[in-house]
């Protein structure tokens, strides 16, 4: 196997880098956030929100062109909204845990943190919760979404459903 190195976070001029394997950084008093598989110049999304509107918000992911943050207090179920034109803000059951499964092909954000399955329609701007019966209370973490198969690790245990065609 051949490695190429490709380049140093933080060596561009106010690039900082975020948990969850994004960046932002300021270009000409705009704040742009990426991945960090991105090229800044061509790749970053301008932040369209102002610092109030963000104020509190946790940054998670990017989807589709748009910039996913997230509520830090506890929802009484999943929701969705959009800030701006740019800034997507969801809200979970269980914040503050790694994001869930962001796949740029699909139009659904899937997370799933303990028994319960939330889904994120980016285009129609929905949330929903499907709770999975007979699980076992575990930190979950959504390891691929496969030919409308779900694959989720919990602890040391791997398990697949078949997810909704709705979710798919």
């Amino acid at each position: 196997m051949a490695v190429e190195f490709i380049r140093q976070i933080g060596e561009l001029q106010n690039e900082t880098q975020e948990r969850g394997a994004m960046c932002n950084q300021v270009r000409d008093g705009k704040r742009y956030v990426y991945r960090i598989i991105d090229v800044p110049e061509k790749d970053g999304i301008l932040v369209d929100a102002t610092e109030s509107q963000l104020e509190g918000l946790r940054l998670k992911a990017v989807h589709r062109g748009k910039i996913i943050y997230e509520r830090p207090k506890k929802q009484e179920k999943p929701s969705i909204e959009k800030l701006s034109e740019n800034v997507v803000v969801i809200g979970s059951v269980y914040p503050g845990y790694d994001f869930g499964y962001v796949d740029s092909s699909s139009r659904f954000i899937h997370n799933m943190i303990i028994p319960t399955l939330e889904v994120f329609d980016m285009e129609k701007m929905e949330a929903h919760a499907v709770v999975a019966a007979d699980l076992p209370e575990a930190f979950y973490r959504v390891a691929g979404i496969h030919e409308g198969k779900i694959t989720v690790q919990a602890g040391s245990v791997v398990f697949s459903a078949q997810l909704p065609e709705k979710y798919i």
